[in-house]
């Protein structure tokens, strides 16, 4: 049996671009192809000088295992299309793409009753969608916070915390990011004890090209001071509805502790600091490599984190063991250590000073994780797992950890729980004050 059905063998389906005040919606031979509202877009791309890409994240609804849309493409023609069946289409319709359309005879968008517009590029059609996305329900931006370094992707943004939405806008990007994707967040003191790494942890990963972001980085300097005024009610009543937690209208302090204070309040995700672990050094962090990328390690009260690129979160109580490799080659000043999980994950440190042996065994000998190591060295021995290990002496700290309140940051009150834990903090939160 034969069907009469038209074909469409180039890949590529030509339509008019409608947008109106929250919506961007698609059209051919007066029928809808689909309709996009603003709130759906999380990022908005230009691959190129012709192209739009429109990244999309699933809703609060949806199950995880279901598939679902997340990047759609448009083309924006800079040039007359010279085939006649399409020019034919465009005139039966009324509002098809003309050659009168040609980018050479458009400086800037227009547009006629209908809401249709005219780009003359992608970056021009890019400019009218963000003024939708920025509009759609997402409210007027509780806090702002301007010139923030971001190194994880990198660049300089402004952060907007609206009602519903953490908003971070680039020179080249926006990305809009549901309270409800963030499960996580960290303050993480440098080596150079003139830096702070604010980490935040995200339940679905933020995207940039075909790069996937589960966790975002801001680098900020201490001492930066900052003093904002937030756009609360000032009735307390009123108020409550808009904050998780209490915080006052103005506040001034460094960058970090801000943005530590609007992560509980308007958030309601408690940052998190290094607990008792301090390095030879005496610091939070151990210097090391993954692979080939140099970054930093911290073993916190729960967990460890290691830092810039790439972020990897690890739960202490998701380790299945622990093994130092090369130590027992007397030589080296650097030795390995491998991480394996229980989800059969393997993270491989390389080039830790041979210096930072006897605090790490400690800290993972206290957290009862299964540690081994090839050290051959004589001391007070201990049997693990059929290696040796040497016991690390007993080593008196006492500092805020991470279940203890800091001063500084009202914000750590809990902020030790076990992943489940929390995110099911979080979710029954958030649902009160739905």
């Amino acid at each position: 049996k034969e069907f009469n059905l038209s074909k469409n063998i180039r890949g590529g389906s030509w339509g008019t671009l409608v947008l109106d005040k929250n919506s961007i919606k698609l059209t051919s031979k007066e029928k809808d192809w689909f309709t996009i509202q603003g709130t759906q877009i999380t990022n908005l791309t230009n691959p190129n000088k012709n192209e739009l890409g429109m990244e999309f994240c699933p809703e609060e609804n949806d199950n995880e295992d279901d598939d679902f849309l997340c990047e759609l493409k448009l083309y924006v023609p800079n040039k007359i299309i010279h085939d006649e069946e399409e020019h034919k289409e465009g005139e039966e319709n009324g509002n098809g793409y003309q050659p009168s359309d040609s980018i050479n005879n458009i400086s800037s968008p227009k547009s006629n009753s209908s809401g249709v517009f005219k780009f003359k590029d992608a970056e021009a059609l890019k400019a009218q969608i963000n003024k939708i996305t920025s509009s759609s329900n997402l409210g007027e931006a509780i806090a702002v916070l301007t010139e923030v370094q971001m190194i994880t992707p990198r660049g300089k943004i402004n952060l907007h915390f609206l009602k519903n939405t953490f908003k971070i806008t680039g020179p080249s990007y926006d990305y809009k990011i549901p309270y409800n994707h963030i499960n996580r967040a960290f303050i993480l003191p440098k080596q150079d004890g003139a830096s702070i790494a604010f980490v935040v942890g995200l339940t679905t990963p933020m995207r940039q090209g075909n790069t996937s972001y589960p966790f975002i980085v801001f680098q900020m300097k201490k001492g930066t001071e900052c003093e904002i005024t937030l756009n609360i009610p000032d009735d307390e009543g009123e108020r409550s509805k808009v904050l998780k937690h209490p915080i006052d209208k103005e506040i001034k302090a460094d960058l970090y502790d801000v943005m530590a204070k609007l992560f509980k309040s308007i958030i309601g995700v408690g940052v998190i600091i290094p607990g008792k672990f301090k390095s030879s050094q005496n610091v939070a962090s151990l210097k090391c490599n993954n692979k080939t990328s140099e970054g930093y390690l911290y073993p916190m009260e729960k967990s460890i984190i290691f830092i810039n690129k790439p972020t990897i979160f690890i739960l202490l109580d998701e380790i299945l063991s622990v093994n130092c490799e090369r130590l027992s080659e007397s030589n080296l000043k650097l030795f390995d250590m491998v991480i394996k999980t229980k989800r059969n994950e393997s993270f491989e440190f390389s080039k830790i000073e041979r210096r930072e042996y006897e605090p790490l065994s400690k800290y993972f000998i206290d957290k009862k994780v299964n540690f081994t190591s090839d050290e051959g060295e004589e001391g007070d021995d201990k049997l693990v797992t059929g290696k040796k290990i040497r016991q690390a002496p007993d080593m008196e700290i006492d500092l805020p950890s991470e279940d203890e309140e800091d001063e500084d940051f009202d914000s750590q009150e809990g902020d030790e729980e076990s992943e489940s834990a929390s995110e099911e903090s979080n979710k029954k939160e958030r649902s009160k004050n739905r």
